[in-house]
């Protein structure tokens, strides 16, 4: 493992003046995995950057890293806040720009040009009442934002670096979404994918060229009969995309897979591991990602109900809609709520705020030695080499400047 470069020392000067920008950080923010002893970082800043997730002991072996609960390849910085509490989002590589979306309220539409150390309030921007849940960008700079309660869309049309103009397209998507709606942007058809459920209607699929004119794909059967209340979550890549759901009442996963931006889809049907009885009380479904390096697929579903239990399930060949356990636990408090990889590093935070990773492929997991995260629901998003951890009721913003090579540190 190559040693980690140090933070630049104007982000140094940065963080020494502005790490209590948001909620204070505190002691209950910092834990131990196990009786490890925190090991200090080589450079002269205060204790809260020293959250590093990367392993503070540089020069050590990725295999002491693991063993020693440090995790390779990334840092947090200290945390921001926001006028929001935000949850979902997408960057934007035109501009260099995150946009996170929050539903606690109307318009809840957040910005940061610098990698999550400063937002900025866009709601103003937007001039509508839509409860917005996620976020696509696409190659050109625009950028899509959907909600539930509304068949209508935003879309935020590149300008310039440092403008974009909003406006909303009314009934927009097939039918009204119910709750949760997914998004994300394949590059290779030029689409905006649409996942969303509708509690009559069942599962629903939009897709869109310009993100203002939408068409309906066609779904299998077991999506568009689907009336329960688990939420489709949608990842997309060049020529891929994927979407996943808990269908609770059978109970069973449904991975959907489809190369031609969304109009046409194929469904496996995967067994859970976690007892039907928990999928059915409560259950969480991670956004698919993929790992770019190995070419795999993951996602991991967990429940809180009764015994808590965790799964995460990889493909090489979600077109054939072949699946693999990677790893179960219902013996742990493991409970991941979303998963992200970055090269072939696998990062998924936990229902309590911790942070685990994991190295083999999602076949094991350790804890982060610190962690940034408090006790609340958290959403991880991933771009660049670094992330997003956004913890919406004390609207905190975690984000990493890390930039990975494979996973590694450079």
């Amino acid at each position: 493992m190559s040693r980690p470069k140090d933070l630049p020392s104007t982000l140094q000067t940065w963080a020494s003046g502005n790490y209590a920008a948001g909620p204070a950080w505190g002691g209950t923010a910092k834990r131990q995995a196990g009786a490890v002893t925190e090991l200090t970082p080589g450079v002269t800043l205060p204790a809260e950057i020293e959250n590093y997730l990367h392993g503070n002991a540089f020069d050590l072996a990725e295999s002491l890293l693991v063993a020693t609960g440090q995790s390779p390849a990334i840092n947090w910085l200290p945390k921001s806040s926001s006028t929001h509490n935000l949850k979902r989002g997408a960057f934007c590589a035109k501009n260099q720009t995150w946009y996170l979306v929050g539903d606690g309220g109307a318009d809840f539409l957040d910005a940061s040009p610098d990698f999550g150390r400063s937002w900025v309030s866009l709601t103003g921007s937007l001039g509508s009442v839509l409860v917005l849940i996620d976020a696509a960008c696409d190659t050109a700079g625009n950028v899509v934002l959907v909600g539930y309660g509304s068949r209508s869309i935003y879309k935020g049309t590149y300008v310039s670096q440092a403008s974009t103009t909003w406006a909303a397209t009314a009934n927009a998507l097939s039918v009204s979404p119910t709750q949760s709606v997914s998004i994300d942007f394949e590059p290779t058809s030029a689409k905006f994918v649409t996942t969303y459920r509708n509690g009559v209607l069942g599962h629903k699929v939009d897709w869109s060229a310009n993100g203002t004119v939408w068409s309906p794909g066609t779904l299998p059967a077991n999506w568009t009969a689907y009336t329960g209340t688990n939420n489709p979550e949608i990842a997309c890549i060049a020529g891929q995309s994927v979407a996943v759901f808990v269908d609770a009442t059978t109970p069973r996963y449904n991975a959907m897979y489809s190369t031609d931006g969304g109009n046409t889809w194929a469904n496996a049907n995967i067994a859970p591991s976690i007892s039907g009885a928990n999928l059915a009380a409560q259950s969480t479904i991670s956004k698919p990602t993929y790992d770019s390096v190995t070419g795999t697929w993951y996602f991991a579903v967990s429940s809180v109900s009764g015994t808590r239990q965790t799964e995460v399930w990889s493909s090489t060949n979600p077109a054939g809609g072949v699946w693999t356990r990677k790893y179960y636990s219902s013996l742990s408090d493991i409970v991941m709520q979303d998963l992200q990889a970055i090269g072939t590093l696998l990062v998924a935070s936990n229902d309590d705020g911790r942070i685990v990773f994991s190295v083999d492929g999602g076949v094991s997991w350790k804890w982060c030695a610190c962690n940034p995260g408090t006790t609340t629901r958290t959403f991880l998003r991933a771009a660049q080499g670094g992330l997003l951890m956004t913890n919406a009721p004390d609207k905190a913003i975690f984000s990493s400047m890390r930039i990975g090579n494979g996973g590694l540190a450079v």
